[in-house]
C-alpha cells in the first residue's frame, strides 16, 4: 500500500497523458475527419525533404482540393505552424508542411530556397491537389525561400509572407504574364523590425507596389506592373499580435480571398486554444512521469556510485539538500522564465553588430536573469561560518565523484524523456505542442550538438575548480583577491573556449560543435553566468572552505540540457 501511494503520482501522470494524447489526436484530426501523415519527399536529384501532410475526407482525384504550403522560419521544423496547419485542413485545406534543407531531419543541402520549389513542384503531382490552386505561406527566413516562388518555374497563385519584407526590388523587375497574389503580415515587435510601421513606408515597398503610402489593412495592386493581383497588408500594433488569434484569422482571410475555393470559405471556429490547454496538461504530466522515473533510477543506481565515497564525509545531508535545490531549482525557474523573458528581450533591446537578431538578444536577457537567478540560490544556500579548506586530493576526489552523479542523472533524464516520446509517437504518431515546445519529433543532429557540449563544459569545470584550488589566491584575508581571481579565470577560461569554437571556421567553414544559432545560446548563458559562479565559488570558499560543485555542475547540467532539449524545440 505504501508503494502505491509512493507511486501514485506517477501513475496519474501516464493515465492524464493517454487521455490528453488522444484528444489532442481528435482535435489535430478535426475527430478523425483528417489523415495526417509523416513523410519524405524525395526529389529528383535524390535529396530527401521532411514533410507532413494534412488531407481531408473528402480529398480525391475527383475532388481536388485547394492546398497550402507552410513552413517555420530559421533554424526551426515544421511543427513550428502545427496550429495554423490544423486550423487550415479543418476548413478543407490540404496542408503541406516541411522542414527546409538544413532542418530538422531533411538532408543538408546548398539551394538559394531551402528547397521550396522542390516541395512545390513534388505538392503538384499528387493526385488530390488542385495544382492550379496552390498557395504558400512562410515565417522569418522561410518566408524569404516562399517569396522565391514567384519565379519562374515555380508557379502559384498566393504567397504569404509573415515577419519578412525581403528583396523587393527583385520582384519589381520580375516580370510574368502570371499574376500573383503577395500578402505581407507584420507586427510592431516582431523578430527584426523595431520601428513601429516603419517596414511599410519603406521606399522598396512604395517603389514596387507604386504607391506613396502604405497603409495597413489595405489591398495594393501593382501600378507599375501586373505581376501582382493583390497585395495584402497587415501591421498590427498590438504586442501579443505574433501569438493571438488574430494572427491566425488574418492568415485564414488571406487564402480564403486569393484562392477562393468556395468549400473552404465556411466560417468554422478555433480549436488551437483547447489544444494549447490539453498540450500543457500532457506536458506537465509527462514532466511528473519523468521525475518520479528519474527518481526511481537515482535511488536504485547513483546511489551506489556515490555511497562508497568521501563525498558523503565532505558533504553534509544539509548541503546535499541544496544542492539538489540548486539542480533542480536553476532548472525548472529557466524553463518557466525562458519565454517571457526571451520575448522581453526581443521587444527592449534593439540588434546590434554583435547580436544582429532581436531573437539573440532576448536569449541574452534571459541568459542574465538566470545568472542572477542561481547565484540567488547558491548563496541562500551557504553557511555563514569559515572553515578549515579541504585537502587537494580528497577535493578532487569529490570532484570526480560529482561529475559522475550528476552526469549519470543528465543522461537518465534524457534517457527517460526519449524513452517516453519513443512510445507515445508509436501509439499516435502525431505531434503536439506548447509554446513551441514539440512533443514528438526529434532532431538527431541537434541532439549530437548538444551532447558534444557536455563534456566540454565538465572537462572545463573539473579544471577550473582544481586549478583555482591549487595556484589561485584564495586568502581568507584579503577577500577582495579571491573574489577577482576567480571572476578573472571563469572570464577567461569561457572566452579562451569560445574562440577554441570559432576556431572551426578556420577547418571546416562553421563553429565546432554547432549546429544552429541555437547553438549559440548557451554559450551566451555561459559567459554571462560564468562571472557570477567565480563569484560564489569564491565567497564559498572562503565561508566553508570547499568549492561547492554543484555551482558548476548545475551551470553545465543546465547547458547540456537546454541544447538537448533543442531537439525537440523550434522556436
Amino acid at each position: 500500500m505504501r508503494d502505491t501511494k509512493k507511486h501514485r503520482a506517477g501513475v496519474v501522470a501516464i493515465l492524464a497523458l493517454i487521455v490528453t494524447s488522444i484528444l489532442i489526436y481528435g482535435c489535430q484530426t478535426d475527430f478523425f475527419k483528417i489523415k495526417i501523415k509523416i513523410i519524405n519527399i524525395l526529389t529528383t536529384e535524390g535529396n530527401s525533404i521532411n514533410a507532413k501532410v494534412y488531407i481531408p475526407e473528402d480529398a480525391s482525384p475527383e475532388n481536388r482540393k485547394a492546398t497550402i504550403i507552410t513552413t517555420g522560419g530559421g533554424d526551426n521544423e515544421y511543427v513550428m505552424v502545427d496550429m495554423i496547419n490544423t486550423e487550415l485542413s479543418r476548413r478543407g485545406y490540404v496542408v503541406v508542411s516541411y522542414s527546409p534543407y538544413n532542418h530538422g531531419t531533411s538532408d543538408i543541402i546548398a539551394t538559394d530556397d531551402y528547397g521550396a520549389s522542390e516541395v512545390i513542384q513534388y505538392v503538384k503531382t499528387l493526385g488530390f491537389v488542385d495544382s492550379s490552386n496552390i498557395g504558400v505561406m512562410g515565417h522569418s527566413r522561410a518566408a524569404a525561400n516562399t517569396l522565391k516562388t514567384v519565379y519562374p518555374g515555380c508557379q502559384v497563385k498566393a504567397v504569404l509572407s509573415i515577419e519578412y519584407v525581403p528583396e523587393l526590388n527583385a520582384l519589381h523587375d520580375y516580370d510574368s504574364d502570371t499574376a500573383i497574389n503577395i500578402g505581407l503580415i507584420g507586427n510592431r515587435y516582431n523578430e527584426y523590425v523595431t520601428d513601429p510601421l516603419g517596414f511599410l513606408t519603406s521606399e522598396e515597398l512604395m517603389k514596387t507596389f507604386g504607391t506613396t503610402e502604405i497603409m495597413p489593412d489595405t489591398e495594393y495592386g501593382n501600378i507599375a506592373k501586373s505581376t501582382f493581383r493583390k497585395v495584402y497588408l497587415v501591421n498590427s500594433t498590438d504586442t501579443g499580435y505574433a501569438f493571438s488569434q488574430k494572427v491566425i484569422e488574418d492568415i485564414i482571410d488571406f487564402f480564403d480571398t486569393t484562392l477562393q475555393s468556395p468549400e473552404v470559405t465556411e466560417s468554422r471556429g478555433y480549436i488551437w486554444k483547447y489544444i494549447e490547454i490539453l498540450s500543457l496538461i500532457a506536458l506537465l504530466s509527462m514532466f511528473v512521469m519523468v521525475l518520479e522515473l528519474m527518481n526511481w533510477l537515482t535511488k536504485r543506481i547513483i546511489g551506489k556510485i556515490t555511497q562508497a565515497s568521501s563525498l558523503n564525509v565532505l558533504y553534509s545531508n544539509e548541503e546535499k539538500r541544496h544542492s539538489r535545490l540548486l539542480m533542480y531549482g536553476g532548472i525548472l525557474t529557466g524553463a518557466v522564465s525562458y519565454i517571457p523573458l526571451y520575448m522581453l528581450g526581443k521587444r527592449i533591446l534593439s540588434a546590434n553588430i554583435i547580436f544582429p537578431q532581436n531573437s539573440t538578444n532576448g536569449q541574452l536577457i534571459w541568459a542574465f536573469f538566470m545568472s542572477l537567478t542561481e547565484a540567488g540560490i547558491i548563496l541562500f544556500c551557504r553557511k555563514k561560518k569559515n572553515l578549515s579548506p579541504i585537502p587537494l586530493d580528497e577535493m578532487i576526489l569529490a570532484q570526480t565523484k560529482e561529475i559522475i552523479k550528476y552526469f549519470c542523472i543528465a543522461a537518465l533524464t534524457f534517457v527517460s524523456v526519449y524513452i517516453t516520446l519513443l512510445i507515445k509517437r508509436g501509439f499516435w504518431g502525431q505531434t503536439y505542442n506548447f509554446l513551441g515546445l514539440n512533443l514528438s519529433v526529434i532532431n538527431c543532429r541537434k541532439l549530437l550538438a548538444g551532447t558534444t557540449y557536455w563534456p566540454v563544459f565538465a572537462v572545463y569545470f573539473m579544471i577550473s575548480g582544481i586549478y583555482q584550488i591549487r595556484f589561485c589566491s584564495f586568502d581568507t584575508e584579503n577577500k577582495g583577491r579571491d573574489i577577482w581571481n576567480g571572476i578573472l579565470f571563469q572570464t577567461l577560461g569561457m572566452l579562451g573556449l569560445l574562440l577554441v569554437k570559432l576556431s572551426g571556421f578556420l577547418f571546416c567553414g562553421r563553429a565546432l560543435f554547432h549546429w544552429g544559432r541555437f547553438a549559440f545560446g548557451p554559450i551566451n548563458y555561459m559567459i554571462f553566468m560564468l562571472p557570477f559562479v567565480g563569484i560564489v565559488n569564491s565567497i564559498s570558499y572562503r565561508r566553508t572552505g570547499k568549492i561547492y560543485l554543484g555551482a558548476f555542475m548545475n551551470a553545465f547540467l543546465f547547458t547540456w540540457l537546454f541544447l538537448s532539449c533543442n531537439a525537440f524545440y523550434y522556436s
